[in-house]
């Protein structure tokens, strides 16, 4: 197994949730830092392995998503361009539902398909 050295990530925390992408990303979706302003990281970074880089994503969001779930959730990949985060917890909300993040057009939307957790 090889080890690399790689840049810290641009806003520490735990509890967050990450992703590899096609083996050139490596997604990292929410947290927690209470030494950070807001506890909850409402953030999404985007660490791009050939350059070393970690990216902080600008996204936007359905109406009806004010934060991202945040910490202690389950992703994959799905498909070609989408991430699907199921669960999770945010501001002391669990949720049940799943979200999508389409990482071409940097959406993110909230489905509330019980069926799938159920």
């Amino acid at each position: 197994m090889n080890t690399y050295e790689t840049r810290d990530i641009n806003y520490p925390r735990t509890w967050s949730t990450g992703l590899n992408f096609k083996n050139e990303y490596i997604y990292c979706f929410g947290g927690y830092n209470p030494n950070y302003g807001e506890t909850y990281v409402n953030k999404i970074e985007k660490y791009n392995v050939g350059a070393n880089d970690w990216i902080t994503i600008k996204f936007s969001t359905s109406e009806n998503i004010k934060y991202l779930p945040t910490i202690k959730s389950a992703v994959f990949l799905a498909g070609e361009k989408e991430i699907i985060i199921l669960g999770g917890q945010r501001y002391n909300k669990k949720e049940r539902g799943y979200y999508v993040f389409d990482t071409k057009k940097k959406f993110f939307s909230a489905k509330n398909d019980k069926k799938i957790v159920e």
